[in-house]
């Protein structure tokens, strides 16, 4: 439980730090940066770092990827960001996307999941 919470306080931070650019595709890079450089540093639980760098960066750019589509260009939101699942097909896609990107770099695949 402690570790979860770190993880998600580091996530928060994460995307607190990257809230003020206004450019979409230079936040989304830089958040994947961190998240897989986070994702790398927390596989000291007996993956490798490499598959922890994957899973995070992957993870981190599908969930924006999805996210682009909650509101159009002038920020108003979309009938898919008013939806009652908008969040669920973001928090599944960034899991699954976690333990391919996870599997494909030599990890363990259910790792990666809770890592997305």
């Amino acid at each position: 439980m402690a570790i979860s919470a770190v993880s998600s306080g580091i996530s928060f931070g994460i995307g607190e730090a990257v809230k003020g650019i206004n450019n979409g595709i230079t936040q989304a890079l830089l958040q994947a940066g961190m998240h897989g450089t986070s994702g790398g540093l927390r596989s000291i639980d007996g993956s490798n770092f490499m598959s922890g760098l994957a899973s995070g960066a992957v993870s981190s750019l599908i969930s924006s990827g999805i996210e682009s589509f909650k509101a159009d260009k002038g920020g108003k939101l979309t009938t898919f960001g008013k939806s009652s699942y908008y969040k669920a097909v973001m928090i599944a896609s960034g899991r699954l996307s976690g333990g391919i990107s996870s599997s494909i770099a030599g990890g363990n695949f259910w790792r990666g999941v809770r890592q997305g």
